[in-house]
């Protein structure tokens, strides 16, 4: 940050703490800049001090789709960083994405986080908090991320931004309506988590569970080839942050469950009871690794919201 930089941003508050450093040239946040402004930003929000982020207080904010200051919702309750940590890196479209637990009042979460920054400054956040304290734990007990989500991919190998963002897309265009003859292109090995579940290729969990039907013991695009999704109605979608050089892709999404659907006929022919008969919304922070254009790794933050909910961030509809 230049001394007139600072002067500007600081003339408006007295902080006791140093402030995020961004450049004031956009173009030239690279990396490791969008990582330690991502980190500066968790920094601030669990010391409860906004005006640490200077002109980046007044950034637009969204925490769970509701629009508020910065300092309201979870900057008020977030008391300690948890050991598990994703930052996924976006220079051309100077945004950050953000995985990781948190301590809110002595109790982990999970959050999914966009920040975009221009001229030197943080303009937009965006916040998903998923208070599944069972979830965070199982994320701190993993303690880092998968190795393959912090893993480059060779240049030569690497897909096109705008092909990233279309396999992205496509997983929730396509899960929508459960029609098993749309394709998502899915690795053989592809793996999901959900709120720290592993929720694909996991046979000891679907062996304790009690549901009349369930499909994690599958793999990702088995899972699409069930039918079952049809118990997601309708939904909203954006992916929105590129991390070009590690082939993954972030989004925000809302999933509708309309509540009518009450059975479906799943691939292998039997009819099964859906338990989810009221309308509810998923809304999610979920992430892509894609390599040699397949989805291969999928990590989410899920959030039970109100039903037909949108971010306010320009979703678009499926």
């Amino acid at each position: 940050m230049t001394r007139k930089l600072f002067a500007r941003l600081a003339a408006g508050a007295v902080l006791s703490l140093p402030m995020i450093a961004t450049p004031a040239d956009a173009a030239s946040c690279d990396r490791a800049c969008l990582e330690k402004m991502a980190d500066g930003y968790i920094d601030a929000m669990i010391a409860h001090q906004p005006d640490r982020l200077g002109a980046g207080a007044r950034a637009r904010y969204t925490e769970n789709g509701q629009t508020m200051p910065i300092g309201q919702g979870i900057w008020r309750t977030a008391s300690g960083r948890g050991k598990y940590r994703l930052v996924m890196a976006d220079p051309e479209s100077s945004q950050v994405g953000y995985v990781g637990v948190i301590q809110e009042n002595g109790t982990p979460a999970i959050i999914g986080l966009r920040l975009k920054h221009d001229k030197g400054r943080i303009t937009e956040a965006e916040m998903v908090v998923g208070r599944s304290r069972e979830g965070a734990e199982r994320l701190e007990a993993l303690g880092m991320p998968d190795p393959l989500l912090l893993t480059p991919v060779p240049a030569a190998a690497r897909v096109p931004r705008d092909r990233l963002i279309a396999i992205g897309a496509s997983y929730f265009t396509n899960m929508a309506g459960g029609d098993p003859t749309k394709e998502t292109p899915f690795a053989p090995d592809c793996d999901r988590l959900e709120n720290g579940t592993r929720t694909t290729n996991n046979a000891e969990a679907a062996a304790k569970s009690t549901r009349p039907y369930t499909y994690i013991q599958l793999g990702c695009e088995a899972q699409f080839k069930t039918g079952y999704f049809k118990i997601v109605t309708a939904g909203r979608s954006r992916m929105v942050v590129v991390d070009e050089e590690r082939q993954i892709v972030f989004g925000f999404a809302f999933l509708d469950h309309a509540g009518d659907v009450k059975q479906v006929t799943v691939s292998d022919g039997r009819t099964v009871p859906v338990g989810l008969l009221a309308p509810f919304t998923w809304e999610l922070a979920e992430l892509f690794r894609i390599e040699n254009g397949k989805i291969r790794r999928i990590e989410a933050v899920l959030n039970g919201v109100p039903y037909k909910m949108v971010s306010g961030w320009g979703d678009s509809a499926f």
